[in-house]
């Protein structure tokens, strides 16, 4: 499976997530999963506006 922060997409989903077309309407059912697991990654920017 894919270990993403703390939680792990088992291998059926992961298979079906990059089988899924972004045109399919399940698309965007798992970005929108995927979002409250994915751990808040600051852009490269603010860490360079940090570093100043």
């Amino acid at each position: 499976g894919l270990r993403i922060n703390t939680a792990i997409l088992c291998w059926d989903c992961e298979a079906e997530l990059l089988q899924t077309d972004v045109t399919d309407p399940k698309y965007e059912l798992f970005v929108k999963k995927l979002k409250h697991i994915w751990p808040q990654v600051p852009s490269l920017q603010s860490l360079a506006a940090e570093l100043k």
